[in-house]
């Protein structure tokens, strides 16, 4: 019976989820990403687009900021150096992404600008749906360019699809 019920998935009404993660969100103390697995086509992209409206009608401070980045729906969007060049644009629209010579260097610029926004007490939420779609450079699924540890006021909702190991094919990024 234990076997049965660690394996038994907990079903939450879509009401019932939103208010799992924005409640995770929220916390004060929360200085990892959420994550939000799913088996592909179960909707992970209309929830987090549910949960982005629901922090943009909570989010009255104009200097808060809410990004979003869908991997792998525009040109060049699977691309670990320019989801964070945008990321970092959007962050600092009058700083520039050209300046980094290296994926290192543009790392230390994102979490640089993360730190920043934090110390101004700004909240910077960034959504990342698809994280399987990105490519391999960087070892991208690694997470290893978000920081350790969030700086206080920066929240991080991730996506991905949860495939079993057995039936992810090799070389499927969304084996990772």
């Amino acid at each position: 019976e234990s076997l049965i019920i660690a394996r038994t998935p907990i079903i939450l009404q879509q009401a019932d989820r939103e208010a799992a993660v924005l409640s995770a969100l929220s916390k004060a103390d929360r200085h990892k990403p959420c994550l939000v697995l799913a088996p592909s086509g179960a909707g992970k992209s209309t929830f987090l687009a549910n949960i982005v409206a629901k922090l943009r009608k909570e989010e009255e401070d104009a200097s808060n900021a809410i990004i979003t980045v869908f991997i792998g729906a525009a040109e060049g969007s699977t691309s670990i150096s320019r989801v964070v060049a945008a990321v970092c644009d959007c962050l600092d629209p009058a700083g520039s992404t050209a300046t980094a010579a290296d994926f290192v260097e543009l790392v230390e610029r994102f979490q640089a600008l993360l730190e920043r926004r934090s110390s101004g007490h700004q909240t910077t939420t960034l959504v990342f749906d698809a994280l399987n779609e990105l490519d391999s450079a960087h070892q991208a699924r690694s997470l290893s360019w978000l920081p350790a540890v969030l700086p206080p006021g920066v929240r991080v909702l991730l996506s991905a699809i949860d495939a079993p190991p057995s039936t992810a094919a090799a070389g499927d990024p969304s084996a990772a």
